[in-house]
């Protein structure tokens, strides 16, 4: 029986998910039902095991803006996103501040 990598053995599982029957699939592609269950559950555990990503974008912190000189309150509105984690910051807001946040959603997401 030849060996298979973890991605075809994934396009096999995706098959089943689409609603696909496992004992049918597994004789197409010359493999056993149970090596193909198998290979869901241990992909599913890989994947709970694999460390969320999170992108992290550039920050650009500027000197504050003169409140009476323009016009214009100084405080700022900052919306930060990782994952499915979602701050909303209002008023002085330091970079200490954004920094502790993205890190605390991106260690939850």
């Amino acid at each position: 029986m030849a060996r298979h990598r973890a991605d075809w053995w994934q396009k096999r599982v995706d098959e089943i998910t689409r609603g696909g029957d496992a004992e049918a699939i597994a004789r197409r592609h010359g493999v056993r039902a149970s090596t193909l269950r198998w290979w869901g559950t241990e992909l599913r555990r890989r994947a709970r095991e694999r460390p969320a990503s999170a992108t992290f974008l550039p920050v650009v912190v500027a000197p504050p803006v003169v409140p009476d000189a323009l016009g214009v309150s100084g405080d700022v509105d900052v919306v930060v996103e990782v994952g499915a984690g979602r701050v909303s910051l209002r008023g002085a807001v330091s970079a200490a501040h954004v920094e502790a946040i993205v890190r605390g959603l991106a260690s939850r997401c």
